[in-house]
């Protein structure tokens, strides 16, 4: 008898089953926040911006929020997903995997996977980098996938893809070779 792969057997990929744990630590974490304030601060007022893997948006939607963006967010964990909805109601959330999200079927100025990338299958990252570059809204900023070490996007061409030089947990797709990498966001 074979077993199903951990993502059938559990679409959060073990976060539902130390949510609680998972919640009280990162309620006690602003890792991240400045650097997302700068990168909000760049997208248009009132823009629209999908994070994936939001846990409870804490502090990230949150940040987004504060600075007057729309957030609609993706997670897996039942309660993570919950607890998020109760956090923030002018927010939109779905509670599924953000594999085989349909992102609400919108474009966006903006998406967010912090600490998302890294957890996924090298194929896995593959296609949702795909899938998240097809969900950016024509002429949107950029996209910031924090901790997995990519940074896709940018106000110049909408194109770029630059691995961030302090991540090493990011295997590039292939075909984006060294020609296509360029320095990490500051």
């Amino acid at each position: 008898m074979t077993s199903k792969p951990l993502c059938e057997q559990d679409p959060s990929l073990g976060w539902e089953g130390i949510a609680q744990e998972f919640i009280a630590a990162r309620d006690q974490s602003d890792i991240g926040v400045e650097v997302l304030q700068a990168w909000a601060g760049q997208l248009p007022d009132g823009g629209r911006v999908l994070d994936l893997g939001c846990g409870t948006g804490v502090p990230i939607s949150e940040t987004l929020i504060d600075a007057g963006l729309y957030v609609y967010a993706v997670d897996a964990s039942p309660t993570l997903a919950a607890e998020f909805a109760q956090r923030f109601p002018q927010a939109r959330i779905a509670c599924e995997p953000v594999e085989s999200s349909d992102f609400f079927g919108l474009r966006f100025d903006g998406i967010v996977a912090v600490g998302l990338m890294f957890l996924l299958p090298e194929d896995s990252q593959r296609r949702l980098i795909v899938r998240i570059a097809s969900a950016l809204s024509p002429g949107a900023l950029s996209v910031h996938l924090a901790r997995a070490g990519l940074y896709l996007g940018g106000p110049d061409d909408g194109t770029r893809i630059a691995l961030a030089r302090r991540m090493r947990l990011f295997r590039p797709a292939r075909g984006f070779g060294p020609g296509a990498l360029g320095p990490a966001p500051r």
